[in-house]
């Protein structure tokens, strides 16, 4: 059974190269782990639970015994930047498209900030 991989170990493995992203300008990025060509999954993340419902590309990242299934946007962010994206941020698709991971359509926001970007209505009740 493999562990759960954490943030701090995904940066790890950005900062030592063994996870490299190519392609960053592309709406479907290419990751590599290891040298290895790692195809992302297109998952469906609707329901009524969702917030921010629609389709969305993951990776599942396989390393020494630990897993991971990751948001493409969230890697290719930290990746650029070499941070971990603080808990009460989320990632932000500038154009309406989730399919398009490319870093000049990614930008990071505050969970209240992106609440209000998507539903300005609810910032108003205030």
């Amino acid at each position: 059974m493999s562990r759960r991989m954490s943030d701090e170990y995904l940066l790890w493995l950005i900062l030592t190269n063994t996870i490299v992203i190519r392609k960053l300008w592309h709406p479907k990025p290419d990751l590599y782990v290891n040298g290895r060509f790692v195809k992302p999954i297109l998952n469906e993340q609707g329901g009524k639970k969702r917030i921010f419902g629609g389709k969305r590309y993951r990776w599942k990242i396989q390393h020494e015994g630990r897993c991971r299934r990751i948001m493409c946007s969230k890697l290719v962010w930290m990746y650029v930047h070499q941070c971990i994206i603080p808990d009460d941020c989320r990632i932000h698709h500038e154009s309406k498209g989730h399919l398009n991971d490319s870093i000049g359509n990614l930008d990071m926001m505050t969970y209240e900030d992106h609440q209000r970007h998507h539903y300005p209505s609810l910032a108003n009740k205030d």
